[in-house]
């Protein structure tokens, strides 16, 4: 921990810019690191490099004015904000869309092909919600999610979610539903889309005529063999 407010921890796992935002959300809702100043940079500069890491991502990407131009606006990815504290390398950011810190060359930043494999600091509120164990955290719900392998009926389902604190996961956005497949053993197989995974139980619910197509509810002759299901609850408040 640097101060009262932020704790960090290592993800010794390398990821692609996108699964090691992913991978820190999992983690109670953590995010990759958003740095404001020379003191924070040095910090998980020095916690990258007493993990033997030559380089980490942080949670900065660019947004490119309109496309085709070359200038761009690097911000914050999860808040949404222009960056007010840089610490660029000279001649940086040359290429790339995503942000790392690079401890090599005494932890200044460069632009990085977000497709890229590299190790993961997540940062998080000293205070903060958390799930039971072996739960997974979502920040953009701010929720709990387990996957159980036991292909129970739709009503057993809930009443074993219900037991738990919990109900069959409602899914509200493709956001959400790309976080249920990641943590759970096995995804979700649906006409529409091209997952060829296992499939998992969810919560139905009667569509709204005004919802895209993507959310509507589906017969149970769309979805087959279920083998397990997710349950979805409130976390802890610490």
């Amino acid at each position: 921990s640097l101060n009262s407010t932020m704790c960090y921890f290592v993800v010794n796992e390398a990821n692609t810019f996108k699964n090691a935002e992913y991978t820190c959300q999992a983690h109670n809702g953590a995010h990759l690191p958003k740095i404001e100043d020379g003191f924070t940079n040095y910090y998980i500069g020095e916690l990258a490099r007493s993990n033997g890491f030559d380089s980490v991502w942080i949670g900065a990407t660019d947004n490119p004015t309109s496309k085709g131009e070359t200038c761009s606006n690097w911000y914050w990815t999860h808040w949404n904000e222009l960056l007010s504290f840089k610490e660029w390398a000279p001649s940086e950011p040359s290429s790339g869309d995503c942000a790392m810190l690079s401890v090599k060359d005494g932890y200044y930043w460069h632009g990085q092909d977000c497709n890229t494999f590299l190790p993961t600091i997540c940062q998080i509120p000293a205070v903060y919600r958390v799930c039971d164990p072996d739960w997974n955290y979502f920040n953009i719900t701010q929720m709990c999610y387990k996957t159980f392998i036991n292909p129970l009926l739709p009503n057993d389902a809930e009443a074993y979610c219900q037991a738990r604190g919990a109900h069959l996961v409602s899914i509200h956005n493709e956001e959400e539903n790309e976080f249920v497949v990641s943590i759970s053993a096995s995804g979700v197989v649906v006409a529409s889309a091209q997952w060829q995974l296992t499939p998992i139980r969810i919560g139905l619910y009667h569509p709204i005529s005004d919802e895209p197509d993507w959310y509507k509810h589906w017969n149970l002759g769309d979805i087959v063999a279920y083998r397990g299901f997710v349950c979805k609850k409130a976390p802890n408040k610490i």
